[in-house]
């Protein structure tokens, strides 16, 4: 057999990348790591755009320790493929192993807090509570039934179902705590129950189907059933040995949030190595002396049961959302209806004139300005918004969104108005309305009203590396991003801009509010960043209501490997 040589196959097809993929294949297999990076780069350059091919180069480039070149490889995969999971996790193990975030310029500190995380692992336990800021802040689970005039809501984004959580606390006779082996266990669960008392707003829509003290891990196998009907299992470490009890916890296969307060114990220490193995995929840790946290410790359980129970309606004639739709319904029980514009039509009639002019009305008293929309116009939106209500209730949906400029489409809106309107309505009220049937900033937007009751922005991006800063714009803006008992920002009745027709509000946002923005790609993968809005700029460049937001991040790391044209984002 000849010898392996660059030259072999080459020379004969010195064009042909999948050559070159086959000898760079082979000289790996070898050991000849130089070759086959060679050969490699050689493909690269010979099928530009190929992500795959820029991974498997990274791969091999950690071999020779060559850490810059690595990331640069990886973030070129992730800027041509945001859903290559193993560039995101092979990025993510080299920053934390090696520190390049913390040993290189200031402007690499942050790229962790950029990064792309994967919720195939924590699901929402690591965007709630470690991973990004819309875990902390108030939510707004006060609003239930806070209009008047709107749909009788559970919470926002939840029409009649409640949360179920089981809440144990762990602690025995004799299992002692730091600094006090006496501790009186009925006491320090009434302390807790009080604690519970003080934020009755924060778990109106929550049932304890499990509320008790367990002891030895047999007592877990005894309540097993009830345990896996639970959304999720708040575990409170009172004093016992954690370990024995959690290994049994977790056996149920639930998703489990541990809170801890100081002097609870040594059991801590465990943590992190549980969470690292198989059954601890689903857990996530509190460790704190704010009881107030016990609020925000349930909120991923919130989150899972709304995708459970939410149902989407798309208006649109596209049949490609049908496999999207049966990957949501599938990893996450959300139910994603088409319906056809007939139906919007019929809605639309069923809405009498008078409480489309009522609604009109309000409207316009509440703008700070009525720009360029005429009365008229605006009636027959707000007319539309009523419609959209009326279908939502209709089948039970907590989200309306429409192909506006896709199938919809025909040199004009096919829909009796603009839609824009009737999707801040939808907002305002705690419910959802999406535009242009982004299916995925629709689940990201029920993702951020379970997290913490508010809705989304979704928003076109646009980069200013000269102030580290992205700007967010949309034409649909929703004045009640603070919640649906907040009151609303200023806005002003606009026409969607790059169209002069229709109606939209353009809403001026708070300067100074720390938001997330986030999308769901695919059903395993959520990408976020952070950052605090600093301008609401007034120009007519782009879309009607705009933010700049300042990055807790670095401008360019986001714009090599966000990768998305649609996004919402929320208020903490």
């Amino acid at each position: 057999m000849p010898s392996i040589s660059r030259a072999a196959p080459i020379h004969f097809q010195p064009h042909n990348a999948h050559a070159h993929d086959e000898l760079w294949v082979t000289l790996l297999e070898k050991g000849d790591l130089d070759e086959a990076i060679a050969e490699c780069g050689a493909a690269i350059r010979l099928q530009r755009g190929n992500a795959a091919t820029h991974c498997i180069l990274g791969n091999a480039l950690r071999k020779k320790h060559d850490v810059e070149s690595v990331v640069a490889e990886y973030r070129t995969a992730i800027r041509l493929r945001p859903d290559l999971a193993d560039a995101h996790h092979n990025l993510g193990v080299l920053l934390g192993a090696k520190g390049v975030a913390r040993n290189h310029q200031q402007r690499d500190k942050k790229r962790e807090a950029d990064m792309l995380h994967q919720i195939k692992r924590r699901d929402f336990l690591q965007f709630t509570v470690a991973g990004t800021a819309l875990g902390v802040g108030a939510s707004n689970l006060g609003a239930v039934g806070a209009d008047p005039r709107g749909s009788r809501l559970m919470s926002p984004g939840c029409r009649r179902t409640r949360v179920k959580v089981a809440r144990i606390y762990l602690g025995g006779p004799g299992g002692g705590v730091w600094g006090k082996p006496n501790l009186d266990l009925q006491e320090e669960i009434r302390s807790y129950q009080a604690e519970f008392d003080t934020m009755k707003d924060q778990f109106s829509d929550v049932d304890f189907v499990v509320d008790q003290l367990v002891s030895f891990p047999r007592q877990v196998e005894e309540i097993k059933d009830r345990l896996r009907s639970a959304d999720g299992i708040l575990a409170i470490h009172v004093n016992a040995d954690l370990r024995p009890l959690l290994t049994e916890i977790l056996r149920v296969g639930r998703p489990t949030m541990v809170f801890a307060i100081p002097y609870s114990g040594h059991g801590w220490v465990e943590l992190g190595a549980m969470r690292k193995q198989e059954a601890g995929a689903k857990m996530e840790c509190m460790l704190t002396s704010d009881r107030k946290q016990l609020a925000i410790a349930i909120r991923p359980f919130r989150a899972i049961h709304h995708l459970k129970d939410a149902k989407i309606l798309d208006l649109t004639t596209r049949s490609k959302h049908a496999q999207y739709a049966s990957a949501v319904r599938s990893k996450f029980g959300t139910e994603i209806k088409q319906i056809d514009l007939q139906q919007v039509r019929d809605a639309y009639e069923g809405v009498s004139e008078s409480e489309a002019k009522a609604e009109a009305d309000r409207w316009i008293q509440g703008a700070v300005e009525v720009v360029e929309p005429t009365k008229e116009e605006i009636i027959k939106s707000c007319r539309l918004a009523l419609a959209f209500e009326q279908l939502l209730e209709k089948e039970d949906a907590t989200v309306m969104t429409v192909d506006c400029y896709g199938t919809m489409w025909d040199r004009t809106i096919k829909t009796p108005a603009f839609p824009c309107l009737g999707f801040s309505y939808l907002n305002n009220m705690g419910l959802g309305g999406i535009c242009e049937s982004d299916l995925p900033c629709a689940m990201t937007h029920i993702l951020f009203q379970g997290l913490v009751g508010k809705p989304g922005f979704v928003n076109d991006p646009t980069m200013d590396e000269s102030k580290n800063a992205i700007i967010l714009a949309h034409c649909m803006g929703t004045p009640k991003m603070d919640g649906p008992d907040k009151p609303a920002a200023p806005y002003e009745l606009r026409t969607v801009a790059e169209r002069e027709e229709g109606v939209v509000a353009q809403v001026k946002m708070n300067v100074g509010q720390k938001v997330t923005q986030a999308n769901l790609v695919g059903a395993d993968l959520l990408v976020y960043f952070t950052g605090e809005i600093v301008d609401v700029p007034y120009t007519d460049r782009g879309c009607r209501t705009k933010i700049t937001v300042k990055l807790d991040g670095d401008a360019e790391n986001l714009w090599e490997n966000w990768g998305s044209w649609h996004a919402p984002i929320g208020h903490e």
